[in-house]
């Protein structure tokens, strides 16, 4: 999948199947000495639709069968047209999924702005939310002084012989996706570039992404930025050793920022090597002991409230992916 693949998802309020309305996080309870929104934040809090999460690798036959060895069986998704790049898809109930992109021919260079990432076998490096007024959204975020892309072509042929087509463009600096997410309009039917769910989640409870968990080097900064460009309220922030961050989350919404705790920490040491990017996704489940269960994954922790377990980082190739719930 490449920069401009997606899925009109329906982003959960804390991570339920359903179409965010950020502005009605602002009665859960923040602490009351939470700072101010900067002044040139937006008016009013944005909605957000999580299109896809992306996973960048230099050979999609390992991933594929890492994936599909803990449980979640991706199917292939055709090469692209824009570039010399194939994917595999694993989709959810919900209309979300994860794509998987990798080059066709490792020794071409694959013309994408996430070749670099391809070709250090990445992992999480990207997500992207749907768009259905793409030339209104980048003129509003370019206003409040964030970079922004022109709007490109994408287009995919899929194994049976559909063409998928849509616009994408990226915002903020880095790969798109890396931190803000890339746009997304489709030019044809939504059907023809979006999977049904996989096969694999059903009886799972899994019902879609639930979170992107993003790397940052300034949390402080991160935070400022994010809420500038949406008008989020101030997130939650809490201290996790056991994942080597302290991670700020922003609730009601399917984002979180994770900055390491110590230099020593994996957090660092991707953060270091691949600059700012996704460092882990979050499949949503609906119940959570149903999906733990089913999946054999180990106890979880409290996130936020919320329950998190991981699959086993060793067969997905060092690809974090877990389940969040509760």
């Amino acid at each position: 999948m490449s920069a401009g693949e997606g899925v009109f998802v329906k982003i959960k309020c804390v991570f339920c199947v359903a179409t965010i309305v950020i502005g009605t996080v602002v009665g859960l309870g923040f602490n009351s000495s939470a700072r101010s929104l900067p002044q040139t934040a937006s008016p009013a809090p944005v909605p957000i639709q999580f299109d896809h999460a992306l996973i960048c690798v230099s050979d999609l036959g390992p991933m594929q069968q890492g994936l599909t060895a803990v449980g979640l069986k991706p199917d292939y998704g055709g090469h692209h047209g824009h570039a010399t790049t194939q994917m595999a898809q694993l989709g959810f109930p919900d209309g979300s999924y994860i794509g998987v992109e990798a080059p066709v021919d490792a020794s071409v260079e694959t013309g994408t702005p996430q070749s670099t990432l391809m070709k250090a076998n990445a992992g999480p490096c990207g997500w992207s939310v749907t768009s259905t007024d793409m030339k209104g959204d980048l003129e509003r975020i370019s206003k409040l002084g964030v970079q922004v892309g022109e709007p490109e072509a994408r287009s995919r042929n899929r194994p049976d012989g559909t063409m998928a087509e849509w616009r994408s463009a990226s915002v903020g600096t880095g790969a798109p996706g890396s931190n803000l997410p890339f746009l997304i309009e489709d030019k044809g039917p939504r059907s023809n570039r979006a999977p049904h769910a996989s096969p694999s989640t059903e009886g799972t409870t899994l019902s879609g992404i639930g979170a992107v968990v993003l790397g940052v080097k300034n949390l402080d900064e991160s935070i400022a930025l994010f809420r500038k460009v949406y008008g989020w309220p101030e997130p939650k922030i809490e201290n996790h050793s056991e994942f080597g961050a302290k991670i700020a989350y922003f609730a009601g919404t399917p984002v979180m920022l994770a900055v390491a705790t110590n230099t020593d920490s994996w957090v660092a040491e991707r953060i270091g090597r691949l600059d700012q990017c996704p460092v882990a996704f979050l499949l949503h489940a609906d119940d959570f002991k149903v999906a733990s269960k089913h999946f054999s994954l180990p106890a979880g922790k409290r996130w936020f409230n919320l329950d998190v377990s991981w699959f086993d980082a060793q067969k997905l190739h060092g690809v974090r992916l877990g389940i969040i719930g509760g």
